[in-house]
């Protein structure tokens, strides 16, 4: 199986941005259906064109007409969304984001890492799980995963250690499930190929709510569900801060 995926919106906080949430897109199917898959909509949306049309370019009237094409393909769609409107996750991941960055800088030895990159990689992470789950779930024959993500603001220097943890994580993730499926490990989608021009195009469309609901699809949204996590590794923060406190006061009060 391929599995591509893309985002749409920008993962920020601040009060300017331009859209309230932010989505992650993943397509799912048969290597050997894709030249299948690419030939129907190839036209449609400019895959043999180095620009495909994408976002604004594409009306809503063209939209309307790709999803009505994407509903005859065998192709399965995961949508995963995060409100960042919400004022739970907010103030949940603010605070998360200031903890998990002194402990990477005071344990790990580690740069900080942006808010922007933990609300990308929790929407990659659900996304890829849910599109590879609702294939297996709707098929007993697959054993092995080829995954393409967008090259999305991730660090040329950092590229190789993001998507080896990302790909050991859903790997792991996968076989507690199905223990004989094979995720390999994680790529870059290419520059100007047509998975990149495809997955570019669907998510437009998707993101806009412009898809046949006869197409095999999953819609998450994980605010609630990363909040509760969220708060419950802070509070393991917590509970290991206070061990540690405890512990050194014994030792002052040994001294």
């Amino acid at each position: 199986m391929i599995t591509l995926f893309d985002e749409y919106g920008t993962p920020t906080l601040r009060q300017d941005r331009e859209n309230e949430i932010f989505v992650g897109v993943a397509v799912s199917y048969k290597k050997s259906d894709e030249y299948k898959v690419f030939d129907k909509i190839e036209t449609l949306i400019g895959l043999n064109n180095n620009q495909p049309m994408k976002n604004a370019q594409i009306t809503n009237n063209k939209a309307i007409k790709i999803a009505e094409v994407l509903s005859t393909l065998p192709i399965s769609i995961a949508v995963i969304t995060i409100d960042l409107h919400n004022i739970s996750f907010i103030e949940t991941i603010t605070k998360y984001h200031q903890i998990s960055n002194k402990i990477r800088s005071c344990e790990r030895e580690v740069r900080d890492r942006p808010i922007a990159q933990i609300i990308h990689s929790k929407v990659l992470s659900n996304c890829l799980f849910e599109a590879i789950t609702l294939c297996l779930e709707t098929s007993t024959d697959l054993n092995e995963f080829d995954v393409f993500i967008d090259n999305w603001a991730i660090k040329a220097k950092d590229i190789s250690i993001y998507l080896q943890y990302r790909s050991e994580s859903l790997s792991k993730n996968i076989r507690r499930l199905y223990p004989k499926v094979a995720v390999k490990p994680i790529e870059l989608l290419e520059q100007d190929t047509k998975r990149k021009r495809f997955i570019d195009s669907v998510t437009s469309v998707v993101s806009r709510n412009f898809y046949n609901k006869s197409i095999d699809t999953i819609n998450v949204d994980i605010t609630e569900k990363e909040t509760k996590m969220m708060n419950q590794m802070l509070n393991e923060f917590t509970k290991k801060a206070n061990k540690t406190n405890t512990a050194d006061a014994k030792s002052r009060a040994a001294d």
